[in-house]
C-alpha cells in the first residue's frame, strides 16, 4: 500500500487518514491479464472498461439511488482501481473510506458487476476521485429475459408517461421488448429519477395504432449532452395486460423480419 499512500496522500484503510499533498494522476502498472493468477479474462474486461471510459453504475448500501462513474486507472501491483467522482454527487457522509459499493456495467442485454471497498479519497483541481479495492470476483450474466430490438427514429413509435412531478414526458424509443424499454427524453431529468421508481400512466403507441397502457419501473438512467441534451432511461414494463404484451410481441415479430428496419443490440 506504499504506492497508494504516495498517490493519494493518505494512510491505507485502518490507519488515520490525512491529506498530505495535492493528488497526482495514478500511473498504471502494466501487467498482462495472464499474470493475474487465472483471473485474466475477468480483469481484461476491467481494462476494456478503463480504456473505453465506459460508464459504471454505482450502488451504495441501503440506498435506492444509483450513481455513475468511470474507471480512471487500474493498479495490479497494489490491487486497487481509481474511479472518478460520482454523478450525481452523493450527499456528504454517504461515501466514506471503508464504504462497501457495487459497480455495474450494462450493455447489449448483459450485466457485469462486482463489489469493492473504498480505500482512499483525494482530489485533482478540486474534483474528488477514489481508490477502491480490486474485486475478488466479477459476475457476468444476462439481465433480460427477452431480447430487445433496436428501433430507428422513423419507426413511428410514440411514448408518453407521467413524471414523478406529474408532468407529461414525451420519449423517443431506442429499443423495445415485451419486458422492457430504453428511451430518450429531452433535458436533464436525473434530479427526478432514482432506481426502481415507477413512472405511471405510460402509453406506448405503435405504428399499428395499438396503444399499450402500462407503467415503467426505472432500472438505470444517465444524462448525455450528445447529440442533444437528453436523459436516457432503461426501464422494465410493468402492470401491462397479457393482451397488450402480445400486441408488442406481434409488432416486434413483424419488424424483426425486415433487417433494414431493425438491428439487435
Amino acid at each position: 500500500m506504499k504506492l497508494l499512500k504516495h498517490l493519494f496522500g493518505i494512510e491505507p484503510l485502518g490507519k488515520k487518514a490525512s491529506i498530505e499533498r495535492p493528488a497526482t494522476q495514478a500511473k498504471s502498472i502494466n501487467l498482462t491479464p495472464s499474470q493475474l493468477n487465472g483471473n485474466g479474462r475477468e480483469y481484461k474486461e476491467l481494462i476494456s472498461f478503463r480504456d473505453k471510459r465506459s460508464l459504471m453504475e454505482v450502488s451504495l448500501p441501503n440506498l435506492s439511488e444509483t450513481f455513475q462513474t468511470i474507471i480512471l486507472d487500474i493498479n495490479f501491483e497494489d490491487k486497487y482501481l481509481t474511479i472518478d467522482d460520482l454523478f450525481p454527487t452523493p450527499a456528504p457522509g454517504l461515501l466514506k473510506i471503508g464504504s462497501q459499493i457495487e459497480l455495474c456495467h450494462r450493455r447489449a442485454g448483459s450485466v457485469t458487476k462486482f463489489k469493492a471497498q473504498v480505500l482512499a479519497k483525494s482530489n485533482s483541481s478540486g474534483v474528488p476521485y477514489y481508490a477502491i479495492s480490486m474485486p475478488l470476483a466479477i459476475a457476468k450474466g444476462q439481465r433480460r429475459s427477452a431480447q430487445r430490438i433496436s428501433i430507428p427514429k422513423d419507426s413511428g413509435i410514440k411514448v408518453t408517461c407521467e413524471s414523478p412531478k406529474r408532468t407529461e414526458w414525451f420519449a423517443t424509443v431506442k429499443n423495445l421488448s415485451t419486458e422492457g424499454i430504453k428511451m430518450d427524453i429531452a433535458g436533464n431529468l436525473t434530479d427526478e429519477l432514482y432506481r426502481n421508481i415507477v413512472l405511471g400512466k405510460c402509453e406506448i403507441e405503435l405504428p399499428t395504432d395499438s396503444r399499450i397502457k402500462c407503467q415503467l419501473e426505472v432500472k438505470n438512467f444517465h444524462y448525455d449532452r450528445t447529440p442533444y441534451k437528453h436523459t436516457s432511461i432503461g426501464a422494465r414494463i410493468v402492470n401491462i395486460s397479457p393482451v397488450m404484451k402480445e400486441e408488442i410481441n406481434r409488432f416486434l415479430s413483424t419488424i424483426s423480419r425486415n433487417s433494414s428496419f431493425v438491428s439487435y443490440p
